[in-house]
């Protein structure tokens, strides 16, 4: 049976030999987590997350900086970095967004019901900074994330669920 983990902090990198961002995340027993993306997936929640965060912040020039290749402002540019073992590792298949208030929340799911799964909520500025990041490491593997392929999508009571 599947747990939900709430994650403290998750930091972001691009793995050149899986072609995949790693979520390097810690949950609030400091255990390391290592989530694995794809393009797929970062292009199917890229338009959500915008979306939301156009609605929420004033501060979205990061974004939209970061988008386009520039350096966002306050920004460090982002690094391939060699990985650590995980106490945990999962290949996200599913990513469950739902918001409430000034939050929003990515419910990180594998494949399978047994999967565990692992909450991140971000408040708006916080959102905003690490999107940043997040779209510069995707410019590390050229990733383009413009133009979403048709969604597989589950629509929810207060969000989301995207495969």
């Amino acid at each position: 049976m599947s747990t939900k983990q709430p994650l403290t902090s998750v930091s972001v990198s691009y793995s050149p030999a899986q072609d995949r961002l790693l979520f390097k995340a810690t949950d609030t027993e400091g255990a390391v987590i290592h989530l694995w993306m794809t393009q797929r997936l970062m292009r199917l929640v890229r338009p959500h997350v915008e979306a939301w965060l156009e609605k929420n912040t004033q501060a979205t020039e990061q974004t939209k900086e970061a988008a386009q290749g520039k350096p966002a402002k306050g920004a460090s540019k982002p690094v391939a970095q060699k990985q650590a073992k995980p106490q945990h590792e999962l290949l996200v298949a599913n990513i469950d967004l739902s918001s409430g208030g000034e939050h929003m929340q990515f419910t990180f799911r594998g494949a399978e019901a047994a999967d565990n799964q692992y909450v991140l909520r971000l408040a708006a500025e916080q959102l905003n900074k690490w999107w940043s990041g997040v779209m510069q490491t995707c410019d590390l593997g050229a990733w383009s994330t413009d133009k979403a392929p048709e969604p597989m999508q589950s629509v929810k009571e207060s969000g989301v669920t995207l495969h």
